[in-house]
């Protein structure tokens, strides 16, 4: 795979990991206001930001070279975290070759 493709990447998984955040925030915020499932609250943002954790540890691992993985990861964040999250895996996604 050619370096530009491995830099921008890496970039767009990275900038996935750091938008992981912003649900992270919300969740805070509804938190502290009193919603009540508080346990849902807490373990939702522990999912969230143990899927941030693997996408902004993801070159150590080389998994975000994976398209298969990458899948994965954009229809989780669909799902349970964000769509703006996913935007910058489906990107990634685009750019990795396909096997």
């Amino acid at each position: 795979m050619d370096k530009t493709v491995k830099k921008k990447v890496l970039f767009l998984t990275k900038l996935a990991g750091w938008l992981c955040f912003g649900p992270i925030a919300i969740f805070w915020e509804l938190y502290l206001l009193g919603y009540q499932p508080k346990l849902f609250l807490l373990g939702m943002m522990a999912i969230i930001f143990a899927f941030a954790l693997s996408l902004l540890l993801s070159d150590i691992t080389e998994l975000c070279y994976n398209r298969s993985r990458m899948r994965r990861w954009v229809i989780f964040s669909v799902f349970f975290v964000s769509v703006i999250v996913a935007i910058p895996l489906y990107f990634a996604m685009k750019k990795l070759p396909k096997k």
